[in-house]
């Protein structure tokens, strides 16, 4: 990451979730027989301004905050999925006590037709499944 003396950046601390930001204040150029390498020393926003190299920080660096904004969520999306994954996984213990789709709050036709034998005519049943019926007041319904 090629950055500059006097450039804000931003830290997004591994191990918490938050953001630091920082002062590069020295750009630090070594070159040795295998190559040339960069190294930045920071300040961090203590009240002692402590300086400390960049490579020694516990944290993914990012030139400006809508960069570590973006990062933040795209890991909070990240873990939400992984939650709502799991709970599906977990949710297939149950598919034994699932009724079919055919078995579902069906209107039982021979029982009871538009309450002809019930003494309130806005009564109908309905068959729930697993023999229950239930007691339906078709003016409950929102039309």
């Amino acid at each position: 990451m090629d950055l500059d003396v006097g450039q804000i950046i931003f830290l997004l601390a591994n191990k918490e979730a938050k953001v630091y930001p920082a002062l590069v204040s020295e750009q630090i150029n070594k070159k040795t027989l295998s190559g040339t390498e960069i190294s930045y020393v920071i300040m961090l926003p203590d009240n002692e301004a402590t300086c400390v190299e960049l490579s020694k920080i516990d944290a993914e660096v990012f030139k400006s905050i809508e960069d570590a904004r973006s990062e933040m969520v795209e890991r909070a999306t990240r873990q939400i999925n992984k939650i709502l994954e799991h709970a599906q996984s977990i949710s297939d213990r149950f598919k034994d006590h699932i009724q079919n789709d055919d078995e579902d709050l069906s209107f039982d036709e021979d029982e009871n037709i538009a309450g002809e034998n019930s003494e309130n005519k806005n009564i109908v049943k309905v068959n729930l499944g697993d023999g229950v019926v239930g007691n339906l007041d078709v003016n409950s319904i929102p039309v």
